[in-house]
Order: structure tokens, then C-alpha cells, then sequence
């Protein structure tokens, strides 16, 4: 559904394989869920959704609804993987600089290089259970999840608050490339996160941020009142929508 980024991804594994130790908050104050959502939110809300179609409900993101083209017969999902967990810790990843009027082809620079335009971390997200899943997709115990970052924000406000939101509930996308396949990334740009209370209450934090122009935008209604509960059950009640016709 999605044209996957995969520049740089074997840079990303190589830095996952050999990096062992996680990168500590060294800033105060401590970085929050919160922060962390409004820098996704800030980075969804930049782009330009390239997905043939978009979630309109919650229920439309998980990996039980088919989307299927009128047009040709061609079908995916929205996300691969949905479960719930924690971020339990971060390292660093990639520091790009790429050129000017875009492209595929970007340079690696030092991680602290003031010019690098994206700087990627990889997170360890230790997995709890599991609220659904494309046909023929299981959850390790432990995943690698990818986030891709404008070389202006500070990457540990990212790491640091994700790996402090307690109890979360994450959409998952695989990459397209084969060769990168140990590696996940948050379905919707980095929107499909949010946390959990001890009553079962979802706060899909980035949703929640999303401006009126984003493409997110007419999920923030649906995100009102949003349980964990809900979530699984809609996951056992699989769904079609078609598109294109």
C-alpha cells in the first residue's frame, strides 16, 4: 500500500547488528510521550501520504482489513502488525545528508554532522501480546523498529519519550526490501502509536496532533474513546474495502 523508503536500510541493519549499547537521556527536563508525539505528529503532518488509500476508521489501519483494486485486483494492508509492548530502549542509526530537489541517492555523514537532513534511530520494542496480524505474520519477543527524522530535532526527545510512554500499542509496517526484513517501521509515517492506561483507554497521542490539512486528520474524531478492547475486537471481524473503482 505504501512506497516504502528503503534508502539507506542496509546502513540501518549493519547499525542495529554491531550497536549494543542504548543511548541514555542526557537532557533535562526527562523527554515525554508527549514531546515524542507532537515531533511525529509535526513530521506526519509534513508529508505527503503515498498510499493508494487511507484508514478513514482505526479499524481500517489494522492488518484484518484487505484493501483491494477495483481497477486490477491488486490487495495489501494498511499495517503488517499490530501489538502491544514497550520501547525499552534506543540506539542510534543513520545520519544522512541528501540532495537538493530530492532523489533516492543520499550522502552518509557523522552523526553529529549540522548538516545531515535526516538522522534514523532504531528502537527495541519488547512485545506483550498481539492485537492482530497479516495473514502469515508473527511478533517476535523483541522487534527493531525504524524512525526516520528531520536532521532538526533532537533525536533522544524521540527515544527517550518513547521509551518512557509506559504500556503502548504500535501499528507496524514491514519494509519492502527482502533484505531488511529483521526491521519494522510505525505504519502511517510514525502515526499509529499510542499508550495505554490501567483501564485499557488508548491516547493515539500523534493522531490527536494532527492538523487540519494532514491526511490523519479525519481519524482524530475516531480516536476519541478508543480501547484496547475495541481494537482486538475489531481485529476479529475482517473486512474489505475497495478502492480505485
Amino acid at each position: 500500500m505504501k512506497a516504502a523508503r528503503t534508502r539507506r536500510f542496509g546502513a540501518l541493519l549493519a547499525a542495529a547488528a554491531v550497536g549494543t549499547t542504548f543511548v541514555a537521556a542526557c537532557s533535562s527536563p526527562q523527554p515525554s510521550y508527549d514531546g515524542a508525539a507532537s515531533i511525529l505528529a509535526d513530521r506526519v503532518n509534513g508529508s505527503m501520504a503515498s498510499y493508494s488509500n487511507v484508514p478513514t476508521t482505526i479499524a481500517e489501519a489494522l492488518p484484518t482489513t484487505r484493501y483491494v483494486s477495483a481497477v486490477n485486483g491488486d490487495s495489501g494492508t494498511f499495517s503488517d502488525l499490530v501489538v502491544t509492548g514497550r520501547f525499552t530502549g534506543w540506539q542510534r542509526g543513520v545520519a544522512t545528508v541528501w540532495p537538493a530537489g530530492g532523489g533516492d541517492s543520499g550522502t552518509e555523514v557523522d552523526w553529529d554532522d549540522d548538516a545531515a537532513d535526516t538522522r534514523t534511530i532504531l528502537l527495541t520494542f519488547t512485545v506483550d501480546s498481539t492485537v492482530a496480524a497479516a495473514e502469515g505474520v508473527y511478533a517476535a519477543r523483541e522487534l527493531t523498529v525504524w524512525v526516520s527524522l528531520d536532521g532538526g530535532v533532537r533525536p533522544g526527545d524521540v527515544g527517550d519519550g518513547l521509551t518512557g510512554a509506559g504500556e503502548t500499542v504500535v501499528f507496524l509496517r514491514h519494509p519492502s526490501n527482502p533484505s531488511v526484513a529483521r526491521l519494522w517501521s510505525i505504519a502511517g509515517d510514525g502515526g499509529f502509536v499510542g499508550t495505554i492506561d490501567d483501564a485499557g483507554s488508548v491516547t493515539m497521542g500523534v493522531i490527536e496532533r494532527a492538523d487540519d490539512t494532514s491526511w490523519l486528520s479525519a481519524l482524530v474524531p475516531d480516536v476519541d474513546g478508543l480501547t484496547i478492547d475495541a481494537l482486538r475486537d475489531d481485529a476479529m471481524h475482517p473486512t474489505t474495502v475497495s478502492f480505485g473503482g
